[in-house]
């Protein structure tokens, strides 16, 4: 038999958003303390209840690396969260372990979400009207019918308030 090998275990946009997402933990959010050079790092920190075990898992498009920090008795340490002794561990090893390797993006292609700005709070109002209704019904069971779904979408691509689509 001649094989193709597994094939891609996820989509090149989708790929780009997990580390858009993974690398605003670094850059901006609990794991800034990883950060060195010019390297794209991505990450998620974790601290466990009681702060009984704290950890960061980072990586570059050359290696991957994690700390976790803890008692071995399973004692709470003294309020240890991943995003300061885990993530700073990680740097110190992880960056002379990059002395000599050249910074490369991560891959994927996210179309520059979240990089360009756009937060929720920049969606107008036109249209996030409805929008937590609507994701309210996605946990109550519910959902609007149809149509008025089919009006909310039309009247939020035309640019008009829920009012001024009645």
């Amino acid at each position: 038999r001649r094989g193709e090998g597994f094939g891609n275990a996820i989509n090149n946009y989708d790929l780009g958003q997990m580390n858009e997402m993974l690398m605003a933990v670094v850059s901006g959010g609990t794991a800034r303390r990883a950060q060195f050079d010019d390297f794209e790092i991505a990450g998620k920190t974790g601290t466990s209840q009681d702060y009984r075990d704290a950890w960061f898992i980072g990586y570059t498009t050359h290696l991957v690396g994690g700390v976790w920090v803890g008692n071995d008795d399973n004692s709470p340490t003294n309020k240890v969260t991943g995003g300061s002794i885990p993530a700073a561990v990680w740097r110190d090893v992880m960056e002379p372990a990059h002395a000599d390797l050249v910074p490369q993006p991560l891959p994927g292609d996210s179309g520059g979400f979240p990089r360009d700005g756009i937060e929720m709070s920049d969606m107008g109002q036109e249209q996030s009207d409805g929008f937590f209704d609507d994701l309210g019904n996605l946990f109550s069971g519910g959902s609007p019918p149809k149509e008025e779904r089919k009006k909310r979408r039309r009247a939020a691509s035309e640019g008009l308030t829920e009012r001024e689509s009645k």
